[in-house]
Formats: structure tokens, sequence, C-alpha cells
């Protein structure tokens, strides 16, 4: 007979929690019945059991018993004196195949909406449910298994006893021969016990019998027991009799109930005692924040549980199950990740199917995310909340890593919500789960700064200056500015540089790190942190036992599984902007290293709060190197602190200097752009600047006339507007660095416009043509939508009769020399050319149905213009960063993406009553191995309903960028664009190059 179930219910509503009941050898209906009382009655009648049903696992023994008998070697039994049976003939089975029939049970429906089960085995019973059990470990199978208890059960071989029990199960008439018990089965099952072990996260609970002579102590308490389960628990009787019971008060029946509740609550109080512990820790380690911001205790408790914040904007939801909560530096993305984490801790308190939500540091996280999820995820039908901090203070490749398996995950567990936070990130930029965390509104960030200014005086918004008005809707700056009023008598600042620095004093006053070694030690653990990706350091990597005692002492440093940090990233930057400022690290050991992303944050603060001359040393080396990482932060650094309002101290001459200093800087990096973009003589030479300073205000202009000047020059009212064409004004204040914003402003002012009106000298064939063309449209007087071919004659002939004395004609707002067009015009005819040609596909249908310029094309005629087009687009940027920007190309995110496949969907023009809808393109970049010598155009034409890009997509895409582009896969993103095509007029390639350009130059602040 095969293994059978019966359900027991107390109510006629299924319960909650569900007791298996397996018996051993012998009749299986007396096995939890003795004398008409039944463990089963006695259970489901128990008042102490609110919540409960009892199943009974029922099969034939002798069968288990000959299987039993086979495996041990045994092939016949003495059956009298004269007879004999032969084992393993006759129908059999093992204790391994009960446990495949006990799962399928348990994996039945009616048994799978149980929550909590646990086994009661009795002698070999208890080997068929650990067998199930540790077969489930090994195959990685869910279950909802808590626990289970073993009753003289043979875990390590037993009497002889036992085997007269197999054998008379079979025969009552067999005699007992002599023989061993084989161990093959309790062997391998010790195995796979020992190799689950750190799994097994539920209650094991082995009894046996005082007198019990078939199954001692020694066997029914298995080997592997360690300090993870108690010993075996002793009950009265022999091998049968421990489960005679009469009534509750039975002794067997009591221990045994007593374990089962122990067993169903354990997980309740388990979670609730780990629920009490995340949140002291969550309190504790907020606490600890809003302390180094300069709070007391109080005031911290205060805002961490009186205030009302709303979140609810942040979370994730069914639709947008992963988010990334992305916000500048004290908008308080931590505070609201710490707050969302304990309104789910109060969620999994008062829920008790709600799992304990996690939270996790991104420096923590194991770098198999997967495996890492699989061990969290036990249960598919629960919501499983995941928060993790701190992406910007990884490396970009970890957290790029961190960001695609939490996109797999999502895909893989629908069950699963995730928050990510980070400052701006170039990996976030563009992605579909980014929330951008909101500013605190003007009422909110006053009454913060009343709070914290502990009502000494009230302010109104409008008391404090513009740039202090827009930081403080950041709470940390509201904070520090509240904290600074208190203690300045009311002094309003005037630049959030000073908000920092008071930050940086007030939590340095309440440490002594008075003594130069000390300091020294903080500068260090900055500086390696951040040379690794802003991750905590290995203590013994920083000093020894006293000395990491100190740094902890401090207050400014924690210790976390024998690494240490900086309590805020703020700390550790400003640290890390020391040790660059007094020599510990060299800015070309940096970037040599190419760990200069990591420093940007140390960097902005070294320009705005350090007044060091040595910051002129570090950006020019800067400059020179990585100018392209260096425009983005000199723009953050001045735009983030301010540019001061008062007066400068250095005078007019020394400004020019400080100007002219990081002009020729700027210069010898650029290179050719600086022919065009910086004020330099054919020589490449800078050129002299004329100076004049009026209280604040500074004035400044280039040279452009034919006297030999001095490099400084003081400039007055007799300066002549022809040699001095060019005049930039505005207060640079007094805070350091200033003229390299005031420089950084003029090359880009200059490469903003030159990019905007596509200007730059022409060195693509494609751009050429196509000024070609739109200028002959110009000469003949066609509109630019034309497309059929021209006469040369005809050209030749208006250029004879209208153009004989004209040097130039203005063409799409530029002006193209006519000498340069002749020339064109008489190359066409040596090579024996008489009609000028639309350098793309032109119109194909004569009669269109109306004026829509896109139904003058059939849609394969608008498919082969897309297609010529992005294919001379491909190759005329890359021409044009390789001749004018080689330095700034690692940088530009297209260019670093070549060789690609631009795949794209070509939707076809749309024509209803009313209106017509015109083409439009959606198409993204993939990188190819850089072995690939050109770029592919892959663009099909889609119905607007086939067009989609799945997440997967970006993960593939994801997988490329690491294969092909391993050096910038820590920056580098995947593109994604989709646009109507307006690609009708005569320079459509010129105009995609150009808004390439654009689109990557501003990406690094080179253009506005």
């Amino acid at each position: 007979m095969a293994l059978k179930l019966s359900l027991y219910r107390q109510k006629q509503k299924p319960s909650d929690n569900l007791i298996v009941l397996v018996h051993g050898l012998g009749a299986s209906d007396n096995t939890w019945v003795h004398d008409g009382v039944s463990w089963i009655d006695l259970f489901l009648e128990d008042d102490t059991f609110e919540n409960l049903d009892v199943a009974e696992i029922t099969y034939e023994t002798s069968h288990l018993a000959n299987g039993v008998l086979a495996l041990m070697g045994i092939k016949k039994i003495k059956i009298g004196w004269f007879g004999s049976f032969t084992v393993g003939k006759g129908p059999f089975t093992t204790i391994e195949i009960l446990a495949r029939e006990l799962k399928r049970e348990i994996d039945s429906q009616k048994i799978k909406q149980y929550k909590n089960v646990i086994l009661i085995g009795h002698s070999m019973g208890g080997l068929v449910a650990v067998r199930y059990i540790l077969e489930e470990f090994e195959n990685n199978q869910p279950h909802n298994v808590k626990g289970m208890i073993s009753l003289a059960t043979p875990y390590n071989g037993s009497s002889h006893a036992l085997y007269s029990q197999l054998i008379k199960s079979i025969n009552r008439h067999a005699q007992i021969p002599s023989l061993e018990p084989n161990s093959n089965f309790l062997d391998g099952t010790i195995r796979l016990w020992q190799k689950h072990l750190d799994k097994m996260h539920f209650d094991f609970k082995f009894f046996f019998g005082t007198e019990d002579s078939t199954v001692p102590e020694n066997s029914a308490i298995p080997h592997i027991v360690s300090s993870k389960w108690t010993g075996g628990v002793p009950l009265p009787g022999d091998h049968s009799s421990i489960l005679k019971v009469e009534d509750h008060s039975s002794t067997s029946y009591m221990h045994v109930s007593e374990t089962v509740k122990e067993i169903f609550l354990r997980d309740t109080l388990l979670k609730k005692k780990m629920i009490d512990e995340q949140r002291k820790l969550i309190m504790a380690k907020s606490i600890t924040r809003l302390k180094a911001n300069g709070l007391d205790r109080e005031q911290a408790v205060y805002l961490l549980e009186n205030e009302q914040y709303d979140f609810e904007y942040l979370k994730p939801t069914v639709e947008k199950r992963l988010v990334v909560i992305v916000g500048e530096f004290g908008l308080g993305k931590s505070f609201a990740i710490d707050k969302i984490y304990m309104d789910l801790l109060l969620r999994a308190e008062n829920e008790i199917d709600f799992p304990l939500p996690i939270s996790i540091n991104a420096a923590q996280l194991d770098t198999d995310i997967q495996s890492y999820l699989e061990n969290i995820l036990v249960n598919n039908s629960s919501e499983y909340w995941i928060t993790i901090d701190g992406m910007d203070e990884v490396s970009l490749s970890i957290a790029s890593n961190i960001l695609e398996n939490m996109r797999i995950a999502t895909e893989r567990w629908d069950n699963l919500r995730i928050i990510l936070t980070s400052r701006p990130l170039s990996i976030f930029k563009e992605i579909t789960e980014r929330v951008n965390m909101k500013g605190l509104s003007e009422e909110e960030a006053l009454n913060l700064v009343n709070f914290t200014n502990n009502q000494q005086k009230h302010y109104h918004f409008y008391n404090f200056p513009r740039e202090i008005r827009l930081v403080i809707q950041r709470p940390l700056f509201a904070i520090l500015l509240g904290l600074y009023l208190s203690k300045k008598n009311n002094l309003i600042p005037t630049t959030s540089g000073e908000l920092l620095s008071y930050l940086i004093e007030n939590a340095l006053e309440k440490v002594e790190i008075n003594e130069s070694h000390t300091e020294r030690l903080l500068m260090n653990l900055a500086m390696i942190s951040t040379c690794q990706g802003n991750v905590p350091v290995k203590k013994s990597k920083i000093g020894d036992i006293v000395e990491i005692r100190n740094l902890l002492n401090s207050g400014i440093v924690i210790e976390e599984n024998g690494y240490i940090s900086f309590v805020l990233p703020i700390l550790n930057q400003w640290f890390a902007a020391k040790a660059l400022a007094e020599n510990m690290i060299d800015i070309n050991h940096i970037m040599d290293n190419n760990s200069l992303d990591y420093w940007k944050y140390p960097l902005i603060i070294l320009i705005a709060i350090f007044k060091e001359n040595k910051i002129d040393n570090i950006l020019s080396g800067i400059v020179e190197k990585e100018p392209g990482f260096a425009s983005t932060l000199i723009e953050e650094s001045i735009k983030k602190w301010g540019i001061h309002t008062d007066i400068s101290s250095l005078s007019a001459k020394e400004c020019g200097e400080k100007i002219r200093m990081t002009m020729v800087t700027w210069v010898k990096s650029l290179g050719t752009l600086a022919d065009i973009i910086a004020p330099v003589d054919m020589h490449r030479n800078v050129l002299p600047i004329g100076v004049k300073k009026s209280n604040e205000w500074l004035h400044t202009s280039w040279y452009r006339g034919e006297n030999n000047l001095s490099e400084i020059n003081i400039l007055d009212q007799t300066i002549n507007e022809f040699d001095w064409p060019t005049s930039r004004g505005a207060r640079p204040g007094d805070g350091s660095s200033w003229y390299w914003r005031w420089t950084l402003e003029e090359i880009r002012d200059n490469l903003t416009k030159i990019i905007k009106s596509k200007s730059l000298p022409i060195c693509t064939e494609i751009i050429y043509k196509e000024l070609m063309w739109s200028t002959t449209l110009k000469i003949v007087k066609k509109g630019s939508f034309y497309t059929n071919a021209i006469y040369l004659n005809e050209v030749k002939s208006i250029l004879e009769r209208t153009y004989q004395n004209i040097p130039k004609i203005k063409v799409n707002n530029n002006y193209v020399p006519i000498e340069m067009y002749v020339n064109y015009i008489a190359d066409l005819e040596s090579k024996g050319v008489s009609v000028i040609e639309c350098p793309l596909p032109g119109k194909d249908i004569d009669h269109p149905r109306d004026n829509w310029v896109w139904n003058a094309y059939s849609d394969e005629q608008l498919h082969l213009r897309t297609l010529k087009i992005y294919h001379e687009v491909s190759v005329g940027f890359k021409e044009i960063v390789e001749t004018f920007f080689p330095i700034l190309k690692h940088r530009l995110r297209k260019y670093v993406l070549c060789p690609y496949i631009l795949k794209g969907d070509f939707i076809s023009p749309e024509n209803f009553d009313d209106h017509s809808v015109g083409p439009r393109l959606r198409w993204h970049l993939e990188p190819l191995p850089l072995n690939h010598t050109e770029s592919i155009i892959d663009i099909k034409i889609s119905k607007r309903e086939q067009v989609e890009f799945h997440d997967e997509n970006y993960y593939e895409i994801a997988n490329k960028i690491k294969e092909y582009r391993a050096q910038d896969c820590a920056w580098l993103s995947t593109i994604r664009k989709g646009q109507g095509l307006d690609i009708f007029e005569d320079t459509p390639i010129t105009d995609t190059i150009y808004k390439w350009l654009e689109e990557d130059l501003k990406s690094i602040s080179l253009i506005k």
C-alpha cells in the first residue's frame, strides 16, 4: 500500500498550524492509539492549541521491512525448521521512497495552505521525516516545515532487537539470523545533515525511552547534534510504551506538546526579538548621524519619533518594484530610508506574515547578490523589502553591478520590493527606476532652522541670502544653519561653504585629535577609503589596537565587522581633501590609478573650503590630463558653494595673472580645440590680458591688436575697442579658485556658440557635401526640402550673373566663401559630373495626398533615408571627436561606445482624417568588441505596437559594456532615444552630429 495522508481538523476552517504524525515499523493503526486514547484526539482537544490541525501518515510496514533487509544484504531468512523466505522478492519499499511519497503529500495543495508544519516521527518514521527534510535542502526546495520531533528514532544504528522486529513484520515465524546492520543509509543521511547544517533554521527535538533496548539513547540522538540543538529528552517507558498516554497530563504528551508549542512560537518570538534589535540599531545609527550633524540626543530623538514625514512617494509599488532614490548631498536620503525602514519594522511587528525587512549598506553587500537573495527569499507568498543605502559610497562599477542585479531580482521575484539610495551618478541619470528626492518646502526648512536654533530667534525665510534660501531646502543645511545662528550670535552666513566649514569645526571640537598623529590617521583612513571606492577600510590597514581605539573614541569613526569608516560621508570627504592639501597623496598618483572619479567630492570640498595655494597645482594637473573631469569639477564646486559678493583681496594685476595662468593650462590641455575657443594667436600662445577692477567688479579682455604688449595690462577709459573687442565682467568675490571658473566659462561660452551654430571647421566629407548642397539650394533659390538633382550649367550661369563680386554667401546662419563653392563646382566638372545630386535619398512620390512633407516619401524611401543619415552620422561624429576633442573623447559617451550597433525601430507616418503623424525612430546603442573596425546601423521598419524595450535588454547591453568596455563600465551606460524624425531639410546629418556633440559635451559641463 502506498503512503497515505489523513487530515483531521480542529475546526471546519483550516488552521495555520499542522502536526504530521509518521509511524514506524509495526501496525499503523496502533502506533498513535493505546487503550482507546489517541494522540490525534489529545492534540485536537487541547485547549492550549487554538489553531491546530493534525495529519497522520500511514504505509505498509512489511514493505519497508523487506526493503531495509534487502539493503542490509540479507537474501534469505529461515522460517521454522524447514522453510525459508526470500528477501526483496516480494513488494518492498525504502526510506528514500517513503520520503519522496511524504514530499508528494506535503506538497499537495491541502498541506501547502498551512503556514507552519511540524513532523513527529516514531522509530523509523523519524528517519522517513528527516530524510524528507534533508532532500528538500539538497534540492533547494521551499517548504513550510518549521521543526521535527523524533521519538526513539535509530539515527546511529540499532540493536539486534530492531532487526528482529523487521523480520517479524514480514513473517512472525521467521527465525532471527545473526546479522550486522548495513549503515550506508544512515551514513548518507548524516552526511547530508552535516552538509546543510548551517541552512537548517528550524528546530529538532530528540526523545528516547528510559527503558528502550531497541533504540537506546546513544542511537536516538544523532551524532550531528551540536550546540544548535539541545540533547535528547528522556521519556518513561520502552520503545513502544513511550507512546502510551491516558490524557493531557501524561508525561509523554506533556513534553511533546510543550515542544510543539515552543516550535510554533519560535518564529514569532525570534521575529519580535529581531525587530527590537533592528529598531534599536537603526535608531542608534540615525541618532549618531544626527549628532554628528551637531544636534544633541534629545533633538535627534524628537526628529525621529515625533515629527511626521511624507516619504510615500519614495516607496516601491506593485508596478514599480525597484526604486532608486537620487538626491544631492544633504537632502536626507539616509534619514528617509531609515524612517521607511522603521515603518516596515512596525508593519512586520503587526503582520505575522510580513517578513523582517532587510537594511544594508551597499559596501556590505555580498558580491554574489543572486545567491544572497536566494537565501533570503524563502517564501514566494510573502512580500520582502530590501533597502540599500550608500550606492554613491562604493565604486561606480560596484554600484552598476548592484543595480543590474536588483533589476534581475525584481524579474525573478514578484514579491520583492527594493529601495536604493545615491547621489546623482551617471549610471542613474536616465533610468526608469529613478525617483528624485524632494527638498523641504520653505515652511519646513524654516521650522527646522528655528527648531535647531532652540527657538532663540524666529527667522523668516527671506531673512537669508538667496544661496542660503536655496541650500536650506536640504535638511542637513537647515540643521547647520540653525546651529550656526545659535553659536554665532545670529550672524547670518552668506554661502553654504561656511555652513560646511561649521559642520567640520563643530564635529572636530568634540574630538580629541589635537595631536598630529591622530589627525594623520584620520586622513589616512579617508585617503584609503576614497581610493578604494569610498568603502569601509580594514582596521589593520590603519593602525594598531590603541590607535584604532583612539579613533573610535573620537565619535566620528565607527567599526563594523572589523572594518572602520567615518560616521558621515562628508567627514570622509573632508579628511580626504585635507590629505590632498597636505601632500599625503599626489593628484597624479590618483589619476594614474584611474580613481579620479572617486575623488570628486573631496576635490569639491578642497576647492570650496580649503584656501591653500596648493589648489592651483592640483587643478592644473587635472586640467592638463583630464579636462573633461576638470570642467565638471569646477562647475560643481563653484556652483554649489556660490560666488562670493565680497571684494577680492587680489589686485587687478594679480587677478589678471591668475586668469592668464589658468587659460594657459586650458590651452595646453585642449590642443587643436584651443585654436577655436581660446584667446590664442596663430602659434597657440595665449594673448595678453587686460584687467580692470572696480570695487567687487572685475572686467577682463584679450588683446587682438598688433602691438607687442606685456602679458598683464591694466585697462582704462582710453582703450581701443578694436584692439580689445570683447569684455567679460563679474563679481568673483574672495573665494578660492574663482579664476578657474572664470576661464572655464569663457571657453565654454565660445564652444557653446560654435556647437549651437554648427560652425566647427569642416573636417568630414559628409558635412562638406551637405554644406555644398545647401549652398546650391540657396544659389538656385530652392527651398530646404528640395531633393531633385540640379544641373551644373544652371548653377554656373547664376554664379556668373549674380556672384561675381560677392566674397561669401550666407547659408543656414553661417557664411560660405564663394571661392570654396566655385572650387567645388570646378572639381565636379573635372570629374565629368553634369548634375548636383542631393546627398540623401529624396522624395519618390510625385503627387502626395497632402502637404505634409513626409507624404512625398514612400515608407521604404524614408527608411533608406534614415539608414543613410545614421550611417553618415556615426562616421562624421567619430571624425569630429578625433579631430577636435581627442583629449576629451574617453569621457564622451557615444564615442566610448564606438564601435557599436545602432539598433532602431523606424515607425512609418500615420495618416488620419484630420491630421497626420510623422515618422518616428526609437533607437539605442550596443557596444561591439573593439576589434570591429566600423559601427553597424540596424534600423528596421516596425509598427508602433511592436516596439518594445524591456529591462532584459538593459541587462544584456550592460553585460556587453562590462565585457567590451571594461575600463569604462563604471560610468558608461547605454543610450536609448525615442524621437520624431526631423530629417527632411537640407542638413539632417550635420544637425544630428552636432546634437550628439551637444549632448555629450553638456554632460561634462563644457557647453551650456
